[in-house]
């Protein structure tokens, strides 16, 4: 008699990205899921999860389906425990909370409004069922995200939360020097000076990195 092989059990915290999967949505974990990955020793928080632009209100809609998983919008308590989520207000439609926590939530973004990055093989590795950015990709993305002009305090909040991921990778991912000949001129000049803490603080030391 041929036994039957169970599949692999899923971890319930990546269950999301299974859902999406079977339903052809790509999608590549983010923030402090994709920082584990490159052995940064982060606690874990909101699960950040990108999708293609063109397919988050589909992912939404799929995950919404589900019995166990609830739409919940950003509160102010949250934000005020967190100034830089107020960026994430505009798409609180996409964040659920789902059977695997109370406390934290899953959190839907567009892949390329939110953090200027493409999903595709070339930028992607996949680890059995999760989806984790590239460490070249992953610093060129955030990299972006932290030139970006900033309008409000969200968003000045937002920028310095982004640093601080940059500086974890730096201190901490074993391929940090490596990945330099793989970044723009512009990017590999912010992670070089990262690396080397010679790093021009502040609105006046972006301005010079977005200059390149």
């Amino acid at each position: 008699m041929t036994a039957v092989t169970k599949p692999p059990r899923i971890y319930p915290r990546f269950e999301p990205i299974d859902i999406l999967r079977r339903n052809n949505i790509k999608s590549c974990l983010w923030a402090e899921d994709a920082l584990g990955l490159y052995q940064v020793p982060t606690v874990v928080f909101e699960l950040y999860l990108l999708v293609p632009d063109q397919h988050l209100q589909t992912a939404s809609d799929i995950i919404f389906s589900r019995p166990d998983y609830r739409r919940v919008p950003i509160s102010q308590n949250e934000v005020d425990l967190a100034p830089f989520r107020e960026v994430f207000r505009k798409y609180s439609s996409h964040r659920f909370m789902a059977p695997w926590s109370d406390v934290t939530g899953l959190q839907l973004l567009p892949a390329q409004e939110y953090a200027h990055f493409t999903i595709s093989e070339e930028t992607t590795v996949t680890h059995g069922i999760p989806v984790y950015p590239k460490l070249p990709n992953f610093i060129e993305a955030l990299a972006e995200q932290y030139l970006e002009r900033t309008t409000n305090r969200g968003e000045v909040d937002h920028s310095s939360h982004v640093e601080l991921h940059l500086f974890y990778l730096s201190g901490y991912a074993e391929e940090r020097y490596s990945v330099l000949e793989d970044l723009s001129p512009k990017v590999r000049r912010l992670w070089k000076d990262i690396l080397e803490e010679k790093l021009i603080f502040g609105e006046e030391g972006r301005e010079i990195y977005r200059r390149g």
